[in-house]
């Protein structure tokens, strides 16, 4: 992670945590984003139920 933004360690594309949008190509479809919380030590994600 790089400030908001991952990087993918296969194709090196990149989005941002907060929106899911593309940031750098190869990417040129935006991915989901689920809202996160980090409460003694452990990273919470909020993935809705289908």
């Amino acid at each position: 992670m790089e400030g908001f933004n991952i990087v993918c360690p296969r194709h090196g594309a990149e989005f941002d945590v907060r929106t899911g949008k593309v940031m750098q190509m190869p990417a040129v479809v935006d991915i989901p984003a689920y809202p996160i919380q980090v409460r003694e030590g452990n990273i919470f994600i909020g993935i809705p139920k289908e």
